[in-house]
């Protein structure tokens, strides 16, 4: 998942941001967070070949995945 995250965020106009975050309380647990300039972006970035790679490496390994959509209101950042 590192290399799909900085991939998107070195190769893809559209991806703002990519983090990968684990919980505090269960560290078999990530989150991802994504942020794309638009629906087009993400739709993109799903073809590209890091995506298609890291699902294929993960197939086996996701139990469970969930997917919360939402707009960027405002963003705070130090980069």
């Amino acid at each position: 998942m590192q290399e799909n995250a900085r991939s998107s965020v070195n190769n893809e106009s559209g991806c703002i941001q990519f983090d990968i975050l684990e919980d505090f309380s269960n560290p078999q647990l990530f989150h991802l967070y994504e942020i794309y300039q638009s629906p087009e972006a993400l739709a993109e970035h799903k073809t590209t070949p890091h995506y298609l790679s890291s699902r294929e490496m993960l197939a086996n390994i996701v139990v469970e995945q969930s997917v919360i959509r939402s707009n960027v209101v405002m963003m705070n950042s130090k980069k």
